[in-house]
């Protein structure tokens, strides 16, 4: 089993959001390097001088690895803080590290990359 990701779309209110059979709904994340673009359903340019901007809803839903879908996403990395870094634990990864989140995008992971795209759970405010 791994996780998939689905953006919730249309969430007018998250209180009357019916629970999915399977998985969980994750609100409150943001996004560093780009934005949600809701026109185009996929990840979008910053606007000028904004640097966080809110993720939308996602679906964490469990699948079968070989279900997982790779097309058309960017795997964005999820992290606890905007730090992105923390002690280094025995697998390798850092301890601020959670997991890579799967966005829509239009564009190549090499793009996003270069703007040090990222998500993070929690700002520094």
């Amino acid at each position: 089993m791994d996780l998939d990701f689905e953006v919730v779309h249309d969430v007018i209110d998250n209180d009357t959001l019916p629970q999915p059979e399977e998985g969980i709904h994750v609100f409150g994340m943001y996004i560093e390097g780009c934005r949600w673009d809701e026109t185009t359903r996929a990840l979008g340019e910053s606007e000028d001088k904004v640097l966080y901007t809110r993720c939308p809803m996602l679906w964490f839903k469990p699948v079968l690895k070989n279900e997982k879908n790779f097309d058309g996403i960017y795997e964005c990395p999820l992290y606890k803080t905007t730090e992105r870094k923390g002690v280094l634990a025995t697998t390798g990864h850092s301890s601020n590290f959670c997991l890579r989140v799967h966005l829509p995008s239009k564009e190549p992971q090499s793009h996003w990359i270069k703007r040090g795209t990222a998500m993070v759970c929690s700002l520094n405010d």
